[in-house]
């Protein structure tokens, strides 16, 4: 009876150390990248993001015509901290946390990587953080997007 219980205990700590697992990216995987926005759908804009080694281009597609595009300088981070550095934007990194700065109005999102599937390309982030380094209300759906690789 014992060593059932032990082995309940032992089976309970491993699947707690791996659902606190953290997903990080390479830099690399991203930059001269482009992906689409694939949930949440939206039939009539088209969000794609493309990546080079220092910026984000932001841009929605309306009825297939190029509406307009945001530019975001980016970094990935291993931690979640509340200032943009801009110091790392543009050099080889990794992390589970993906750092965007708006210059226009001096925003920073922080999104949180929570899957990445290598076989079919696909990108799941959630934002942590937006507008000033403030934290998502609390109540606020979160924002969860998944993107494909192009």
């Amino acid at each position: 009876m014992n060593m059932y219980r032990y082995f309940f205990i032992l089976l309970f700590v491993l699947m707690s150390i791996i659902s606190k697992a953290e997903v990080t990216l390479q830099s690399t995987l991203l930059s001269n990248s482009e992906w689409e926005i694939i949930y949440p759908i939206d039939d009539s804009i088209v969000h794609r993001w493309k990546f080079s080694s220092s910026e984000i281009g932001v841009s929605a597609i309306y009825k297939g015509r190029k509406s307009h595009e945001l530019k975001y300088s980016y970094y990935l981070s291993k931690s979640n901290t509340e200032t943009f550095d801009n110091s790392k934007v543009g050099k080889y990194s990794s992390g589970c946390y993906l750092y965007e700065y708006n210059k226009i109005n001096k925003a920073v999102s922080i999104w949180k990587i929570i899957s990445f599937d290598k076989s079919n390309k696909i990108l799941t982030v959630s934002c942590e953080t937006q507008a000033e380094n403030k934290p998502i209300a609390v109540g606020r759906k979160t924002v969860i997007l998944r993107l494909k690789r192009l």
